[in-house]
């Protein structure tokens, strides 16, 4: 079922943040109305409608810069016609900085947005970041409204990658049209959601029936469901080749490597022990540490648009 949108963005239907303007994006789901604040690129660089032919919806880290990222990507771009947005999830730190905002902002426990996780409750049930990726590529793959759209992408890096990652195996992701299925691309992340049933969430499946009680996709699909509709999935990885801090070092993390770049690669060998599909690639950027802006200003990154 796709969430119910609710109100186009306008100057109007804005929050205020250390002293930045900031647009909502409000959706409905499971009948509750929540806002989400979003940054959004239209703001910055907003194409003629009838002239929008991709869609880049870009995920920022730990730091919750999502103006810097919307930057980084603005700067690395040279096509006019490409549609950027970049949502911006707040968590406990922000809320003296929302002050005085709709109830129905949402606002995240530390980093849990970063796994999809639940939204503190704000005025109803907690909303996951999964759901919020939902109602924005919903909105924005719909070819009624945009009528010469072609790609929709959805890029992370770092913790913003771990999101990508995980929502790329759990989230609904739905399309309205077959080649208008977003294309997922994972950059930096500190660690994988590893499609195992042994290993507890968020590292592997175990407990995701918890974790995503109300979210159907993640919660109600086998783990065979979920590696079938994971395969069928476009997903790109791309890390830096310098990029060798640890990020989390958790004892779940650590047995996936020494550091991000080990466990890149000790992901990329389990997919391809898992005889996987051409249609997920894994590409090194040369010289490139844990840096978003030259990341996406890699010709790997620049091909995948």
């Amino acid at each position: 079922m796709l969430p119910s949108i609710l109100s186009k963005l306008s100057p109007k239907n804005k929050i205020m943040q250390h002293g930045c303007t900031w647009n909502k994006f409000s959706f409905k789901p499971h009948n509750i109305n929540h806002d989400v604040a979003i940054e959004l690129a239209v703001e910055v660089h907003q194409p003629a409608q009838d002239k929008v032919h991709t869609v880049l919806i870009v995920c920022h880290g730990r730091e919750r810069d999502a103006m810097q990222i919307l930057r980084q990507a603005r700067q690395n771009l040279s096509d006019e016609n490409v549609l950027i947005i970049a949502p911006k999830f707040l968590n406990g730190t922000d809320s003296a900085n929302t002050a005085g905002q709709a109830s129905n902002l949402l606002i995240w426990r530390g980093n849990d947005w970063g796994e999809g996780g639940p939204s503190k409750s704000t005025a109803g049930s907690p909303i996951t970041s999964f759901e919020v990726l939902d109602a924005i590529i919903s909105y924005y793959s719909d070819p009624t409204r945009f009528t010469r759209l072609k790609k929709v992408v959805l890029v992370g890096h770092s913790l913003g990658g771990q999101l990508v990652q995980r929502y790329s195996v759990l989230g609904k992701a739905t399309k309205h049209a077959e080649h208008l299925e977003p294309i997922f691309v994972v950059m930096n992340p500190s660690t994988y959601l590893y499609l195992r049933d042994d290993i507890p969430y968020k590292y592997g499946l175990a407990g995701r029936q918890k974790a995503f009680a109300h979210y159907s996709s993640a919660a109600s699909i086998s783990t065979q469901e979920l590696t079938l509709r994971f395969r069928q999935r476009k997903v790109h990885y791309l890390h830096g080749e310098r990029d060798l801090g640890t990020g989390d070092e958790r004892p779940l993390a650590m047995a996936q490597g020494r550091n991000r770049f080990e466990r890149s690669q000790n992901w990329c060998n389990h997919l391809h022990s898992l005889v996987w599909p051409a249609t997920h690639t894994f590409a090194y950027v040369p010289n490139v540490g844990h840096d978003a802006g030259k990341m996406m200003a890699s010709s790997h990154f620049k091909s995948i648009l």
